[in-house]
């Protein structure tokens, strides 16, 4: 399947399963609920500052438990049951967004949508009813740009982080900006790319012609060796009546990797100074750099 294909599809399956809980909620027109619809708002949006750590450098004010909502902050009135007027948290969400008042700040995701504030009104207005057990947490807030649209570009096998991070997504409404349309990963085209380009030059066709050799770095009289490393498969992950077991040693999976070459040692100090003096002529890194825009690589680092 292409890449491009890849994402269309799961594209098309999550966003089918964020309508399928979102739309309906909406269109029914049920009761605001604190979990479903009032714990995300304030854990995305309030959380990370309103906190027992942090309340008193914010007004004093936390509100990661019911009772701390209630007793407020330094003004005593941030949350004020059955009435949203007299409630500085409605208050200061509702500001115009350029009062330096507003809440959450525009640096920190500010400000809510039209219909995240209508929410908190109506559930204050109902009589802020908040389930008297359950503290809030500071939760990422996803944003589709930054942590989204580069998994979809990618496309799978998806990592267990990636997987967390789109579920977290379709939580919070699956958003995504009308201005963003999916491409093609230039990391993945890159790779694909280089690994043509040594299909190409190479003059192993099979593993048994692969032999040590010794390559010297350009511009400079250091060398370093490479070995040969047999290709081979292996099993992924513990199964699943190992005891002890955590969720993300699975599920099992075989991996296959093919030969590839590898330095006989570490990076030696001749090595290591033509990277720790780049712009020095007599160390060969002036020398070493000068085509360097001409190499195809899909990473350049300096070594440990």
């Amino acid at each position: 399947m292409k890449l491009r294909e890849h994402s269309r599809d799961w594209l098309t399956l999550t966003v089918g399963l964020a309508a399928a809980g979102f739309v309906s909620r909406e269109t029914l027109g049920a009761p605001v609920d604190f979990t479903r619809d009032i714990k995300p708002i304030l854990e995305m949006n309030c959380v990370s500052c309103h906190n027992p750590p942090h309340a008193h450098e914010n007004g004093e004010f936390d509100l990661s438990t019911k009772s701390a909502a209630l007793k407020g902050g330094e003004r005593g009135s941030d949350l004020v049951a059955g009435n949203p007027e007299k409630s500085l948290i409605f208050k200061y969400v509702s500001l115009p967004t350029d009062d330096k008042h507003l809440m959450p700040p525009k640096d920190k995701g500010g400000p809510l949508k039209p219909k995240e504030i209508e929410f908190l009104r109506q559930w204050i207005a109902d009589g802020a009813a908040w389930p008297d057990n359950l503290t809030l947490t500071n939760v990422m807030k996803v944003d589709f740009v930054r942590d989204i649209r580069p998994i979809l570009e990618k496309g799978g096998p998806l990592t267990e982080g990636a997987i967390k991070t789109l579920k977290l997504w379709i939580d919070q409404g699956a958003a995504w900006p009308a201005d963003q349309k999916l491409g093609v990963d230039k990391e993945s085209l890159l790779i694909a790319e280089i690994q043509k380009a040594i299909k190409a030059s190479s003059k192993e066709t099979e593993p048994s012609a692969m032999q040590k050799y010794t390559e010297p770095i350009p511009g400079t009289a250091v060398t370093f060796d490479l070995v040969p490393i047999p290709g081979g498969q292996y099993v992924m992950g513990s199964p699943i009546t190992e005891a002890h077991r955590k969720p993300d040693e699975g599920p099992q999976h075989r991996v296959v990797i093919e030969p590839f070459w590898m330095g006989r040692c570490e990076v030696t100090w001749d090595e290591y100074e033509i990277f720790m003096y780049p712009d020095t002529e007599s160390m060969g890194g002036m020398i070493a750099r000068t085509n360097q825009d001409k190499v195809m690589a899909d990473a350049v680092t300096h070594p440990s």
